[in-house]
Parts: C-alpha cells; structure tokens; sequence
C-alpha cells in the first residue's frame, strides 16, 4: 500500500542535491564563465568491460580561453548531499577517477564556442561491486599575474555514478527520526529525518510520515520529498506538519522509508510528541475561575439573604466559618490548576 502511495521518484532531487557545490554551470563575474553538459552520467558496466560517451564543453566568457580536463573521485557526501572531491595529487588508483580515459586532458575555446570531449570508463575484473562516484571536470586555473591583484581561477564538473556489476547490497538505516521539541502548541512539529545507507549501491529513498493521535485514528499523511542516499553516507532531511484546527493531546508519527533497486524494502520508526494548546487551556481555566468566584459572591449572598429571612441571628463565629470554608474551597482549586499549568509547562520543556 505504502508503495502505491509514494510511486516512483525522479533523478532530480538527486542531481539537485549532488551538483550543489559545483553545478554544470561556472560563471565566476561577469564575462568569465563555462558549461558543461551533461551534468549527470550514470551507467551500469559489469567489470572487465568498459562504456565510452561524451561531454560538451562551452566558453561562455566573452574572450578565448583555454581549459584542463581532469578527473576527480567523491570523497565524502555531507548529509546535505553536498559531495567533496579527491585533491589532484591524491591516489586515484583502484578508483573510478583512475578508471577513466579522456580523449582531450586540454582544450582551447573561442568566445561562446562548444567542442566536445570523449571520455572511456573501463572497470577492471576486480572491481568491487556497487557505485562508484566521480566526475569530469573542466579546469580553469588562475592566472599569474606580474603585478598585485588576484587571479581567476574555478572548476565544474559533470558527475559520474558508476555502478560495477556484481552483488548487490541494498540496506538502509533510520539513524534519527526526532522532533525538535516534545510539546508543542500547534499542530506543526518539525521532524528530523536521517538515514544511513550501509548498502553499496545509491538508493532512491522516498517516505511517509503517518500522524495518528491518541486514539488510533489517522490524522494527517505528509511525504517526504524525495532524495538519494549514498553508499557508506549518511543523508539528512527535514519535513513539517502544519496541520488546521484544534489539536490536544499525545500523537505518534510513523515514519516508513521505501528503497530498493532489486526489491522494494520498507524501514519504520516513531516518535511521539504532545499538543497542547495552551492559549486556549488557559482561556478555559481563566473563565472557570471567573465563573468560580462570581458563583462564590451569589451563594454567599444567597446564604446571608435566607438566614435574614428566617430570622437567624447567627454570631460572627458561625457565619465566617462557613465562608472561610467556601473561601477556602475556591483558593485551593485555583492554586491546583495554576500548579497543573505550571507542571506541565515544566514536564514537556
């Protein structure tokens, strides 16, 4: 059920989230700048063989300028999805940056003109199964200048995800689903979603957060937006509830995680958080001690105007006595319900 909810994700949120740092596109100020495309190159080579392609090239600087080609290895992913690249004098070997030929390591553009770059990515025998991520990058280098002044210099680059035949590994982990507090006011926590994916292939996660309340009864369906999780990287994202009407009470948020490229999987976990809505609580509890204290003036009034009629000439004693019980009564109830308040207030912060 859960699956024919959700459907299937696009690449999109995936190439969003990777290309963030360098993006296709390097346009550094004004009349300096280049593209690359494609930005994303996936591909599934079973070892021993070897896929080729090509990547576009544009000079979109306002005069000539001449480019490097290199490859870089993905070095780390934050839980943003934001990837970090090998340096250039980092070892390469046994990796995808050093499994890739290109057919140009240096290129010269005119102004606006494109030229295109064969690449070749063979994967040895003993390559280990699952993805490999990397990129081709065109390299712009600073210029030295002879006097003072600051060169310009950048980098972008396509991505490679790579994926070597062999076993596949597909397992994914819900290390965090929180909210950012316990109690809220309103209907509209926060939760924190992190996943780790201790597979070997990038997984296509997509969810759901199922909000019921304390009943049982489902209150409200939000869905996560899609996104990639890369193999041995943890990868974070947040979703709100921001629901309408009254809510009271405890609730419980089920979070269901679908992945899998062979098999669909689904990994669960909850949290649960209050609502109260204190505003109105406390417009509840100030009308009740209004409606207390004026009922306490009637039947006070109410008992001295019998006692009149009866011709009762009750002492002092007497008659106070039995207001101070009353009297009593009222103050009792009120310092009970600001002590509830304040408990609760102090229980949930």
């Amino acid at each position: 059920m859960i699956h024919a909810l959700i459907g299937r994700a696009g690449l999109l949120a995936f190439v969003g989230a990777l290309l963030m740092p360098l993006g296709a596109y390097a346009q550094v100020n004004e009349g300096i700048g280049v593209r690359i495309t494609p930005t994303l190159i996936e591909e599934r080579v079973e070892p021993g063989t070897s896929v080729a392609g090509t990547v576009t090239v544009t000079n979109t600087s306002a005069f000539a300028q001449e480019f490097n080609l290199v490859t870089r290895n993905v070095t780390h992913v934050d839980t943003a999805g934001r990837p970090t690249f090998s340096r250039e004098d980092a070892d390469t070997e046994g990796t995808l940056a050093a499994w890739i030929t290109l057919t140009e390591r240096s290129i010269s553009l005119a102004s606006g003109e494109s030229a295109r770059v064969g690449y070749t990515v063979l994967v040895p025998e003993d390559a280990p199964p699952g993805t490999h991520f990397g990129g081709v990058f065109v390299d712009r280098r600073a210029d030295r200048l002879d006097t003072s002044g600051a060169g310009v210099g950048y980098m972008v680059g396509a991505l490679m995800s790579i994926q070597a035949g062999g076993e596949v590994v597909e397992r994914l982990q819900i290390r965090e689903f929180s909210t950012d507090r316990s109690l809220y006011t309103a209907p509209e926590p926060e939760f924190l979603v992190r996943i780790e994916n201790q597979g070997n292939i990038y997984e296509e996660v997509q969810g759901l957060v199922t909000i019921t309340d304390m009943f049982g009864n489902t209150v409200e369906t939000v869905t996560l937006d899609p996104f990639r999780a890369v193999p041995e990287f943890e990868r974070e994202t947040r979703v709100r509830w921001e629901g309408g009407g009254l809510h009271i009470g405890r609730y419980t948020a089920l979070l269901s995680v679908v992945h899998g490229q062979e098999s669909r999987k689904t990994v669960t976990r909850e949290v649960s958080f209050w609502i109260l809505p204190l505003g109105q609580i406390g417009a509840v509890l100030a009308g009740l001690i209004v409606f207390l204290l004026v009922l306490y003036i009637m039947v006070r009034m109410y008992v001295r105007k019998q006692l009149a009629q009866a011709g009762y000439r009750a002492t002092a004693r007497a008659k106070s006595g039995f207001m101070q019980k009353l009297s009593t009564l009222l103050i009792s109830f009120i310092i009970l319900a600001v002590l509830a308040l304040v408990g609760v207030l102090l229980f949930f912060s």
